[in-house]
């Protein structure tokens, strides 16, 4: 398990390489979260992270958090990630993510 996203990405790809070449599964943490505060926690989404990922994934009706997890699900290296779901309505949301891993 690592913590894995879009602002980190370019430091994370010769490990994920050797694990791919050693049949490792990758669970990616901390996917949405450099991005995405959530929860109402007084901090603001920085605007050069949200266009990070807004221009990877520029027109879907997505909120950004699934945005992100979809980012991490599209790397076949990648077998899964984990998202923060406290509540049904975010698990009713997530979940269907999986269904578009690559």
């Amino acid at each position: 398990m690592c913590a894995y996203n879009i602002v980190n990405q370019a430091f994370l790809q010769s490990a994920l390489e050797q694990a791919k070449e050693a049949d490792l599964g990758i669970i990616a943490m901390k996917v949405a979260r450099p991005v995405h505060h959530g929860r109402a926690n007084g901090q603001p989404n920085d605007p050069r992270r949200v266009a990070l990922i807004q221009e990877w994934m520029p027109d879907q009706d997505l909120h950004l958090a699934q945005k992100c997890y979809l980012w991490a699900l599209q790397d076949p290296r990648v077998a899964c990630c984990n998202s923060d779901m406290v509540n049904s309505a975010l698990v009713r949301m997530n979940v269907p993510l999986a269904m578009k891993k690559a």
